[in-house]
């Protein structure tokens, strides 16, 4: 059962780094592959659609990147960010996170 809850710790640097967790599929859904995809097009490093969105064109974080986690009964699928300041520029970055994934983020180019 999912659980929300909130935990901040702070650290005597001047960086800052966010993750922001939800359900996710099971090792055991038979999603979990689709799911995967979508993980890497989001999320899977630079070419991915948010590395190339926050970091690149919009320069919202220095890093952002997501993950996903199937274990036998429940999943986990995350967004982290960091920046040199926590304000502002993380939480543009993860709406812009949130815009891509509620919008339809997805569209496949099929060569044509």
């Amino acid at each position: 059962m999912f659980m929300a809850g909130l935990d901040v710790t702070i650290d005597d640097t001047e960086q800052a780094y966010v993750l922001l967790g939800t359900p996710g599929l099971s090792m055991r859904d038979d999603r979990r592959y689709a799911f995967s995809v979508l993980d890497t097009i989001l999320g899977g490093g630079m070419s991915s659609r948010l590395f190339q969105t926050v970091r690149e064109q919009r320069a919202l974080a220095y890093e952002i990147g997501t993950f996903q986690q199937g274990y036998r009964e429940a999943g986990l699928f995350g967004v982290t960010a960091g920046h040199l300041v926590l304000g502002e520029p993380l939480t543009l970055a993860f709406a812009a996170a949130v815009a891509l994934v509620a919008g339809g983020l997805v569209l496949v180019n099929r060569g044509r």
